[in-house]
């Protein structure tokens, strides 16, 4: 098996990373803001297994913005496509039906991100268990969830991950008003 090694230019850009200042922005994408300390992870040879050699989720986010800017309708074979943040990713995971603590306020929020996502066929969530990043691909249509994942055994948390993800999402479809559930049966 070969070896990966840079382009010369490569090269360069790696030199110039690792001499940077811990605190000096190298990437600036929308409202992604990426150092040295977040870039770093990208520049080192670490063994497969280990969590260092995870990507931040800051890194994944600024390339979600660039692709966002590049793509903003997406259309596929299904239809149209949202791509969302890690961060929505945790929320989902978190927020849970039930909780009588969902101010006014935050109502609205998520009455607007479920509006957003019904606009769309499908949902792509990035998400990571532990050091493993993989996609979630919500298809209301098909009623289904896939999970795309490169790395080989499932990790056995991925599941439960996921599934939390789905019932968060539930809880923000909650928030839509009735006249608009009908619209939007489909999802």
């Amino acid at each position: 098996m070969k070896e990966f090694s840079c382009f010369m230019a490569e090269d360069d850009r790696v030199a110039m990373i690792n001499c940077s200042p811990e605190d000096r922005i190298l990437v600036k994408i929308k409202d992604s803001i990426l150092t040295k300390n977040n870039i770093e992870t990208l520049t080192r040879d670490y063994g497969y297994d280990s969590f260092d050699k995870c990507m931040d989720a800051k890194i994944v986010d600024a390339r979600i913005h660039d692709m966002q800017e590049k793509m903003s309708n997406d259309e596929r074979r299904f239809g149209r496509v949202y791509l969302e943040n890690t961060k929505m990713a945790a929320t989902f995971q978190f927020k849970q039906r039930g909780e009588s603590s969902i101010c006014a306020h935050e109502t609205a929020v998520m009455r607007s991100i479920a509006l957003k996502y019904v606009e769309h066929h499908m949902i792509f969530i990035p998400m990571r268990v532990q050091d493993q990043w993989f996609l979630s691909v919500v298809h209301p249509k098909l009623k289904r969830i896939q999970v795309l994942n490169s790395y080989k055994p499932l990790n056995a948390a991925i599941v439960p991950a996921v599934r939390n993800m789905v019932q968060g999402l539930e809880c923000y479809f909650d928030h839509i008003d009735a006249d608009n559930k009908k619209e939007y049966s489909w999802w």
